[in-house]
């Protein structure tokens, strides 16, 4: 009995003893993994931090210099040796009460002179001197810009007066002054101090800050451009034919004719506006399509024998005609009352609409072939043909050479219209033989290049895992930390705020 005591207390304490690893490692399975979770959101936060932080430093430096570098070394550097001056925070006031009211109400809000992030508290401190007739608000600086002084706003009056905070969520926070007479107002600004610049540029410890805290790694950075290009084409007439003519290029020859081919139908659709050819078709439209309708009921009065009624249906006002008939009155009302609900019907009669349509498109193509012929016409006259276009390109400095080429420029500048407008007009035999008689030379270029910003991009690619992960960090392991995130001419690329 008791060998059998002795081995029913040495089973309990093996499986007690697995239990308890069992335990320690579901413990362990949902704190390690935990840790490193928000290990990697406190990394994110702290690199994205940074990366903002060093656009506040290159728009200091383009400040000074009106230019960008992306040397992160010259860029961090530069702000740590300059100064900068520091003009005042001030209150602003929207009333809220009429002047002339007798009681005076403001809403009071007040602006930071940086135009990055703010350095002072949210809301001014308020503080009642001596009674509740005065008050004083201060704009107080955060305490890592203690440095900076205080505006103040004072306000007396000959009653009590209320302060309270009105907060607008998003819109942020305001002080809402008011008292049941008039208030003495007066703002005492602070005066222009000079700091040095890393003091007032930066709102986080500038500690390894040009440095991701995840690769401990440099962070990225390139200077973004506008690169503006420019494609010319310039025909020439010659007396013989060339031997490389513009109709032996597809690409420019469909290019010069779908230019003209817009230019006459914009030109044909002026005329159209400025005449009020539309208008005017439709008028006439409604007025003859309304006489043969009234032509129908006149012909059914007369054989009804109501002549003069069939004569007067066609007089609007009855001035000229008077009816004999006592009835015909009624007749007549009830007649041109038909007429006029005829005439507002027809805009939206699809006969009507086809026919009025039709014929102010031929009346457009009329005009649009005779401006046709009189630019093809003009360049046999003047003896030059010039196709300029023009693009931009947002790109990083170094990739200008690139985007220099005048292959490239050629392809994004010049393409080839393949409609079968153009092309019929292509195959006219006078366009032709225009086309044959002239030579073309062409230019591609860069007419320009502006810096625009910089970009300052977190080094993580793919999904980066610590190599100074412990032993258990490696065991319980999670996924790798994806890029933080980067700042491009200022955009956040994890907000939506700009």
């Amino acid at each position: 009995m008791p060998k059998n005591a002795r081995s029913r207390s040495t089973g309990w304490l093996a499986l007690e003893f697995v239990i308890g690893v069992l335990v320690v490692l579901l413990l362990l399975s949902i704190h390690i993994p935990k840790r490193q979770w928000d290990g990697h959101s406190e990394k994110e936060q702290v690199c994205r931090q940074r990366l903002e932080n060093i656009y506040f430093a290159s728009h200091f430096f383009f400040q000074k210099n009106n230019s960008f570098t992306e040397d992160m070394a010259e860029l961090l550097q530069f702000a740590d040796a300059g100064s900068l001056k520091v003009f005042p925070a001030g209150f602003k006031l929207d009333r809220l009460t009429r002047s002339d009211s007798g009681i005076d109400s403001f809403m009071v809000d007040y602006f930071d002179p940086s135009p990055l992030f703010m350095h002072f508290q949210e809301v001014p401190e308020i503080s009642y001197p001596s009674s509740r007739d005065s008050v004083v608000l201060e704009i107080v600086p955060l305490p890592s810009f203690n440095f900076l002084p205080t505006t103040k706003y004072t306000f007396a009056a000959e009653s009590s007066i209320s302060v309270a905070v009105d907060d607008r969520g998003d819109q942020g926070k305001f002080l809402l002054v008011g008292t049941q007479g008039l208030l003495l107002r007066s703002q005492i600004l602070a005066d222009v101090i000079e700091v040095p610049a890393a003091n007032y540029i930066y709102n986080i410890p500038i500690d390894d800050i040009a440095k991701c805290p995840s690769t401990e790694s440099e962070f990225q950075t390139w200077i973004n451009v506008r690169v503006a290009i420019v494609g010319e084409m310039m025909g020439t007439l010659e007396d013989t034919v060339p031997e490389q003519s513009l109709s032996s290029s597809p690409l420019l020859s469909s290019i010069v004719v779908y230019r003209w081919l817009k230019q006459s139908d914009a030109m044909a659709n002026a005329t159209l506006v400025q005449e009020k050819t539309f208008d005017v078709v439709e008028d006439s439209m409604i007025i003859s399509w309304n006489n043969t309708y009234l032509d129908s009921i006149s012909a059914v009065l007369r054989i009804e024998g109501k002549a003069q009624l069939a004569t007067a249906i066609y007089d609007s006002l009855l001035e000229d005609i008077e009816l004999v008939e006592n009835d015909f009155e009624p007749m007549w009302e009830e007649i041109r009352e038909g007429s006029y609900t005829y005439m507002n019907s027809l805009k939206d009669h699809p006969e009507f609409i086809t026919i009025r349509d039709n014929f102010v498109n031929d009346f457009k193509m009329e005009i649009a072939t005779q401006i046709l012929n009189n630019l093809l016409e003009t360049a046999r006259t003047t003896g030059i043909i010039t196709i300029s276009e023009s693009g931009i390109i947002n790109t990083s400095h170094d990739s200008i050479v690139f985007y220099s080429d005048s292959d490239l420029i050629r392809k994004r500048l010049f393409t080839a219209h393949t409609d079968s407008v153009t092309k019929l007009f292509l195959a006219r035999t006078d366009i032709k033989e225009l086309m044959s008689s002239f030579s073309y030379t062409e230019t591609h270029r860069v007419a320009r290049v502006d810096s625009t910003g910089i970009t300052i991009v977190c080094p993580i690619s793919g999904a980066f895992i610590s190599p100074k992960r412990s032993f258990l960090e490696k065991v319980f392991t999670v996924e790798g930390e994806a890029n933080h995130g980067n700042v491009e001419d200022g955009d956040l690329s994890w907000s939506d705020k700009r």
